[in-house]
Parts: structure tokens; C-alpha cells; sequence
């Protein structure tokens, strides 16, 4: 009895794999794909490609360890490195995610993923940033994080309901602010 080579029988788990993303299988390509990686650990496509798998199912920690794999295999796989800036967005981990994005875009200034992604973490980051100030009762400061995401993504909704929100905040905070000016003049005119 002759015993397959475990390279041909990864080829047929990756490309078997592949067919299963390609049909929105994720759970059955990522099957796959752990078959393949038991007999060949090494090789960085394997978990690039397990990775999207994950990243499209939304389990974005495990996306993150698999594209991290590839890429101490592979340091030079942009294309895992920019997943895994999309995993870390989704995560709501932007400055991390910038960073990643902006690693792709110094290995390659015209890539387009890249340049949208970081755009979104930007706009993302400045979004914290303003609702982390309305938190702290800051909606001056809040409003000028929102303004700028909104400069990158102008038409970004949540972003723009924001935006909306604080400057009501400081047009009653200046209305409070002019009535308390107002009830002070008055009381000490008496």
C-alpha cells in the first residue's frame, strides 16, 4: 500500500479550503485549513487564509493569532498584515489597527485596502476620542474630534449624530453659561 505525500494531500486541504471560502463556508475552510497546517506548521498562506476565514466569521482574536502566525513566517505579507488591521478595527482596537495600516502603506504608498482602512481607523479613533470627551463633559473637545473624523468619512452616520449631539451640548452649556452671567448681575443689583 503506497502512503500519500503529505505535501500533495496540504495542497488538496488548502485548495479544498479555498473552494469552501469561496462558497461562504468558513467553518468547513477553516477544517481544512487546520488539516493542512497539522502536516506543514510552516507555511504562512495556510493561516493567512484561515484567518480570513476567521475574520469573516467575526472571531477576530483567533483572525489575529493566525495572521500574526503568517506573518513571523512571512513579515513581508501585507495582505495578512492589513487583515489583521481590519480584525483589530472590528475589535475597536484602532490605534493598533493604524499602526498596521500604516505599516502596509510604507511597504506600499498606492494600496488601496490599506488606504481606505486607515482612513476608517482614523475616523473610528476620532469617534472614541469625542465620545470620550462628551463622557468627561467636554463636548467642546468632543466636538473637534468629531468634526475631523467627519473631514476624513463625511458622510459616516454615527459619526455625524455625534457631532449633532455635542454641539447641542455646548449650545445649552453656553445657554446655561449666559444664565447663570445673567442671574448673577441681577442678584447683586438688588
Amino acid at each position: 500500500m503506497r502512503t500519500k505525500d503529505p505535501r500533495t494531500v496540504k495542497k488538496a486541504l488548502a485548495e479544498m479550503g479555498d473552494e469552501h471560502y469561496a462558497f461562504c463556508e468558513f467553518e468547513a475552510a477553516i477544517k481544512c485549513y487546520n488539516r493542512a497546517l497539522k502536516l506543514d506548521s510552516d507555511d504562512p498562506t495556510l493561516y493567512a487564509r484561515k484567518g480570513r476565514a476567521l475574520l469573516r466569521l467575526k472571531r477576530c482574536e483567533e483572525a489575529i493569532e493566525c495572521f500574526g502566525s503568517s506573518l513571523k513566517l512571512d513579515p513581508r505579507d501585507m495582505e495578512s498584515l492589513n487583515n489583521k488591521g481590519v480584525a483589530l478595527c472590528t475589535l475597536g482596537r484602532y490605534s493598533e489597527a493604524l499602526g498596521c495600516f500604516q505599516k502596509v502603506l510604507a511597504h506600499d504608498l498606492k494600496n488601496e485596502f490599506a488606504l481606505g482602512n486607515e482612513k476608517i481607523a482614523r475616523c473610528c479613533l476620532l469617534n472614541s476620542k469625542g465620545l470620550g470627551h462628551m463622557a468627561l463633559e467636554k463636548p467642546d473637545e468632543a466636538l473637534v474630534a468629531f468634526s475631523q473624523a467627519l473631514d476624513l468619512i463625511p458622510g459616516d452616520p454615527s459619526v455625524r449624530q455625534n457631532k449633532e449631539f455635542a454641539l447641542k451640548q455646548v449650545v445649552q452649556n453656553a445657554r446655561e453659561a449666559r444664565l447663570r452671567l445673567f442671574d448673577k448681575k441681577h442678584r447683586t443689583a438688588e
